[in-house]
């Protein structure tokens, strides 16, 4: 029996953090020390784990209506000087036949759930650095954005390119879009995030806010560049589309935002276009000093439509 007759072992049950001296106590001993780990058992799992420390921290959400945290939050993600991202998010795009044909890239993607994963900094006022990756057939497909001093730079495929953009299209997308495109918010409950308890709000989405976003992606996807797209069906879609953001109660700062599009064979964006779905997941992370984001060096300058031809053919 070895260890089992030694009156000095301990069986220990990692998940309640519990000891149970073995069977050389008595019964009585042994029987109060098994409903003891049989407590504690369930309550690590009410608890989700042992050792998990309840928040003591102030609850700056105390008080406030769905509409005001959406406020607060905006307000300290515009103040927010930099911050980590991880995103899990998942596209799908579903082309036309005659659309799909246009590429031999077109027609493998069409139709397919898209993963797209990553991490990366965010520095303000419109600096950032993203590593990502896209799952096409099991086989990762990375890729990296930098956006530093107005320049946007992708790393794929082995090239360095230099975006071009037109003059007067100096914006870049921010999370303060997103949450402005919130609209009929409510409080749907709490959650943990980080060690920190999150107010998560949910609502509908703001299509004619979000429309002109979207429709700059889908302008970059393989065979979709070249159609023109509505941006009123594409708003319409967008309005059916669900957010949720995650307000973390100690400082109202956004530590999580979910938002999902459906756009149905039913609203017609673009010819080329049956039905797509968007699933856009960020979580957002404190960062104690600023990254420095550099440009990288040897870009070659290229139109959307040019980068679009070099990686989709």
């Amino acid at each position: 029996m070895g260890d089992m007759m030694n009156p000095h072992c301990i069986m220990r049950i990692p998940a309640a953090g519990c000891q149970m001296p073995c069977y050389t106590t008595t019964v009585s001993t042994h029987r109060r020390v098994i409903a003891g780990c049989v407590l504690s058992l369930l309550g690590a799992i009410a608890l989700g784990g042992c050792g998990q420390t309840t928040y003591h921290g102030p609850d700056l959400t105390v008080g406030r209506s769905a509409q005001q945290l959406l406020g607060a939050t905006r307000t300290h993600t515009a103040a927010r000087p930099q911050f980590g991202l991880t995103t899990n998010s998942t596209i799908a795009i579903a082309l036309t036949p005659a659309a799909a044909a246009r590429t031999s890239y077109g027609q493998f993607l069409s139709g397919r759930q898209l993963p797209i994963h990553g991490t990366g900094v965010v520095v303000r006022p419109d600096q950032f650095s993203l590593a990502l990756g896209v799952t096409i057939g099991g086989v990762d497909a990375p890729f990296t954005l930098i956006h530093t001093r107005g320049q946007l730079y992708v790393l794929a495929a082995g090239r360095t390119v230099r975006v071009v953009r037109p003059v007067t299209d100096t914006s870049v997308p921010t999370l303060n879009a997103l949450i402005d495109a919130m609209r009929m918010p409510t409080r749907v409950g709490r959650t943990s995030i980080g060690g920190v308890p999150a107010v998560e709000i949910a609502g509908q989405l703001n299509g004619a806010s979000l429309a002109p976003m979207i429709a700059n992606g889908l302008a970059t996807l393989p065979s979709l560049g070249t159609t023109p797209i509505s941006l009123p069906a594409l708003a319409h879609a967008i309005d059916q589309g669900t957010a949720h953001i995650w307000v973390r109660v100690r400082d109202l700062a956004t530590v999580r935002m979910q938002i999902l599009i459906t756009i149905p064979t039913t609203i017609h964006v673009t010819p080329a276009l049956r039905n797509a779905s968007i699933d856009l997941a960020l979580d957002l992370t404190d960062l104690a000093t600023p990254p420095r984001i550099t440009a990288p060096a040897h870009a070659t300058p290229m139109s959307l439509a040019q980068l679009r031809t070099l990686l989709t053919g």
